[in-house]
């Protein structure tokens, strides 16, 4: 029985372990990458329509990308944990901008809208009606933890992983950011 135990044990470590290192493959696959952020999104306000923000010298991104996989409602419900990043982007005269935007397909589009109307979420968010943002940036992997990038002055991927959840990696992403805005919003070489 014991034997059977460390056995299970192994195999789960093992699994762990695999996961991880497909993990890892998929952020090195995606750093470097040019996401495309289409036009044709409509932009929100406390679930309104709203003219799309124009920020003069943004030159750092972060997005925030919701999909048909993941339960967009839910993630609207959660939007306020970003208000450190709203924060970061204020601080930086919006040289620094997040971009959230949700993608939840035909099926889901009613129930994310009622969301958005609901939320005191005080920040523009993009809901891509017509998935354009997943078919333009089809190397965006299925993995919801990979869902979440910084992007540098020419809309490369930088970083990835959700900050407004994970202090350490929050962090990093500060840092990253201060170091790009002091570069004209590329990494120092």
């Amino acid at each position: 029985m014991k034997r059977l135990m460390l056995l299970c044990v192994i195999y789960a470590f093992l699994c762990v372990s695999c996961e991880d290192a497909r993990l890892k493959k998929e952020v090195e696959r995606l750093k470097g990458t040019v996401i495309t952020v289409p036009e044709e999104m409509e932009c929100l306000l406390l679930g309104k329509n709203t003219v799309v923000p124009d920020y003069p010298g943004t030159c750092v991104r972060l997005v925030a990308y919701y999909d048909s996989t993941g339960c967009a409602s839910c993630a609207v419900h959660k939007l306020d944990y970003w208000d450190k990043v709203v924060e970061l982007s204020v601080a930086t005269a919006n040289r620094f901008v997040p971009m959230f935007v949700f993608s939840p397909g035909k099926s889901k589009m009613g129930e994310t809208s009622f969301a958005l109307k609901t939320t005191s979420f005080n920040y523009p968010v993009y809901l891509d009606t017509a998935g354009l943002f997943g078919m333009l940036n089809q190397s965006i992997p299925d993995n919801l933890l990979l869902h979440t990038f910084l992007l540098d002055r020419d809309n490369r991927v930088v970083l990835v992983g959700d900050p407004s959840v994970n202090d350490p990696l929050w962090e990093l992403y500060v840092s990253t950011i201060n170091g790009m805005l002091a570069n004209n919003g590329v990494l120092e070489q």
